[in-house]
């Protein structure tokens, strides 16, 4: 059963991966202003993690990491990458790209593990006070393929079409 020791290890997993990524990419030279940083999605009880790596100027590809808990019934975490384009990097700098996720779910009833897929387009925004502080708030329209014992859209074992909306909040290094 997927109980508080799991949540913590989960936990544990991801701040060590931030901090080895973290001394890595650290330890390389890079002429760039920015090369690396770190995402924090608030969208209600999903608790998601980003580490955005710029590649290029306007181009950046961000592993993530995400835990959330679903009224008592199922815990969820998962991984997944993200790829941005941005038209232009200023003050308030407009972006769009793709995603990827695989979403592992544990139900409460017992050790039963199963995983949902997502596929994603987006396009938001990010306003920069600084130019390694931001906030951002971004579209998604995502398709999500379900395992069939999923009921996280009511469609178990088929193909579901939603959006969503998320606000970051961004430090880069």
């Amino acid at each position: 059963m997927f109980q508080m020791k799991g949540t913590r290890s989960f936990l544990i997993l991801t701040i060590t991966t931030l901090l080895v990524f973290n001394s890595i990419l650290f330890a390389q030279e890079t002429e760039k202003e920015r090369s690396f940083g770190i995402t924090a999605v608030i969208q209600g009880s999903h608790f998601d993690i980003s580490l955005p790596i710029w590649t290029s100027e306007g181009f950046v590809v961000a592993p993530s990491f995400y835990l959330a808990s679903v009224e008592d019934s199922q815990t969820r975490f998962g991984t997944g990458v993200a790829f941005k384009k941005y038209k232009h990097i200023d003050d308030v700098s407009p972006y769009f790209g793709g995603r990827l996720v695989a979403a592992f779910v544990n139900l409460s009833r017992g050790d039963e593990f199963f995983a949902d897929y997502v596929a994603g387009i987006f396009a938001g925004g990010e306003y920069f006070f600084h130019h390694q502080f931001s906030i951002g708030i971004e579209g998604q329209l995502n398709a999500t393929f379900s395992d069939k014992q999923s009921v996280q859209f009511g469609n178990p074992g088929k193909m579901t079409i939603n959006t969503g909306t998320i606000i970051t909040a961004n430090i880069y290094f």
